[in-house]
């Protein structure tokens, strides 16, 4: 898949590691491990993400030895008193500060495709379905557009890809606010490689 923007780990020291949302730092986790602690729970909050949580799921239970950011009432990390008490917080402060940081991430739109490149022959076409809670109009450009011939659906919930000339790049699909850059390639089918023998026509041979 290729996304707008996901959660993602980031490491800042041997033991801090930073929770991080489209480049923007949302929490920061120090311990030991935190690296993979806090990888752990980028890949649990994408998945939260793309299966429609809404931020209204997310929330602060108060646990034994401190508090507990919950999504649809399961527990995604614990914030202890000792934790809070070494960064120079309180426990229910600090969870209820990056539960509501969470909130308003998953607020954001976002938009995703199912494919990581999208491969089409000369004269036949490909559909990229959309996925994600962006809104508004869909616009498509393919950088460079010889290759291609381009149709967003009715609904925007697809596009309708055909090709047309040989050729690789780049195709840039914004819905709303967001938008995801899909690398292509256009190929002849083999029935047409004697006629015509090149796997693309434009950019690196």
């Amino acid at each position: 898949w290729i996304v707008s923007w996901r959660f993602e780990a980031s490491r800042i020291s041997d033991d801090v590691a930073e929770l991080r949302a489209a480049g923007q730092t949302v929490l920061r986790w120090r311990g030991q491990d935190a690296l993979p602690q806090v990888q752990q729970i980028a890949e649990r909050l994408n998945q939260l993400l793309w299966q429609g949580t809404k931020p209204e799921a997310i929330s602060v239970t108060r646990v034994q030895g401190g508090f507990s950011i919950t999504v649809n009432s399961e527990p995604l990390l614990t914030i202890t008193h000792q934790f809070a008490r070494s960064v120079g917080s309180d426990a229910k402060a600090l969870a209820e500060s990056w539960a509501q940081r969470l909130k308003e991430v998953f607020s954001w739109r976002w938009l995703a495709v199912p494919i990581t490149e999208l491969v089409v022959a000369v004269g036949e076409s490909a559909t990229v379905q959309l996925f994600g809670n962006a809104e508004g109009a869909v616009q498509v450009e393919a950088t460079p557009p010889e290759p291609l011939r381009l149709k967003v659906s009715q609904d925007g919930r697809s596009v309708v890809v055909t090709g047309f000339d040989a050729g690789a790049g780049v195709l840039r699909i914004v819905k709303g606010t967001v938008g995801v850059r899909l690398p292509f390639r256009v190929l002849y089918r083999a029935a047409a490689w004697k006629d015509k023998p090149v796997a693309w026509g434009r950019g690196a041979q």
